[in-house]
């Protein structure tokens, strides 16, 4: 009879000790307290001062009075004065990573507290390197960060540049996918005196502070946008903002890198018109 009931015992462990097994083989959540690989410090950092900043481009005009925040580059137009004496620039924003944090910024000769803020660079703003520090304070984790003093300082650079001379201007050899050759593109400064897409359009201006004007973004050879376009040109990147059934390029963006441009957007050849994806690779040659 002892026998028999060792023998129970041995198995009735051994059926315990399994099904634990099995149990924490399926379990595999480092989020959760019953897994075998549950970690209390998984996703949490120390405190950090991180932070984004961009253009922002507000207001009744942007379709469906949409705001965008471009934040994808550290070189931007700088303000002044046009050829019609009116003065223009841009609008930025500055935000903080980190939540629920004491703030302070330094941008130039101001201090900030705030976790977010705007500010405008205008003809006061002229072209230079600017930077922008952040100090976020906070009381740390202390059980899986015994090293961080809850306190963290960045600093980061941003460019302003006249228009002209933002570095995605230029002519490029590209090869729209769909198509067995390559073409020519441009982004030029430009300010011209037509409407978009016409062929006899006169330059007004050829080192624009302001407007841009793209040239074979159809693949046509003669297409022809200008200024009029609804998006931001920064120093790397060119962003349509959504305009449906228009005649101007839309809902994409333009990226510049190490001298290789690629980009997807939408056009349409007027009002009303099937709306065609672009597509197109390529480098810069001028």
């Amino acid at each position: 009879m002892t026998n028999n009931l060792n023998i129970f015992c041995f198995l009735a462990l051994a059926l315990l000790l399994s099904l634990g097994s099995c149990r924490k083989k399926k379990c595999y959540d480092p989020t959760n307290r019953d897994c075998e690989n549950y970690d209390p410090c998984y996703g949490k950092k120390p405190i950090n001062a991180n932070f984004i900043f961009g253009e922002i481009l507000v207001g009744p005009d942007l379709i469906n009075g949409q705001s965008y925040f471009i934040c994808q580059d550290t070189i931007f137009m700088s303000g002044g004065v046009n050829r019609r004496g009116f003065d223009y620039g841009i609008t930025m924003k500055f935000q903080a990573l980190e939540s629920s944090a004491k703030y302070t910024w330094k941008l130039g000769s101001e201090t900030i507290l705030d976790n977010e803020f705007e500010r405008s660079f205008g003809e006061t703003a002229p072209p230079g390197v600017y930077k922008a520090t952040l100090i976020v304070e906070k009381t740390p984790d202390a059980a899986c960060f015994p090293k961080d003093d809850g306190k963290d300082t960045i600093t980061k650079k941003f460019t302003l540049m006249p228009h002209y001379q933002l570095p995605i201007m230029g002519v490029y050899k590209v090869l729209f996918e769909g198509s067995k050759d390559s073409t020519i593109i441009e982004i030029r400064p430009w300010e011209i005196s037509s409407a978009t897409q016409q062929k006899n359009y006169k330059i007004v201006d050829s080192a624009s502070v302001q407007y841009t004007t793209l040239i074979n973004f159809q693949n046509k050879k003669d297409t022809v946008t200008h200024f009029i376009f609804d998006g931001i040109t920064t120093g790397n990147h060119i962003y349509f903002f959504d305009a449906p059934d228009d005649f101007r390029p839309h809902s994409g963006k333009v990226n510049l890198d190490n001298m290789k441009i690629s980009a997807t957007y939408y056009y349409g050849d007027s009002y009303w018109n099937t709306l065609k994806k672009f597509t197109f690779k390529g480098r810069k040659i001028q």
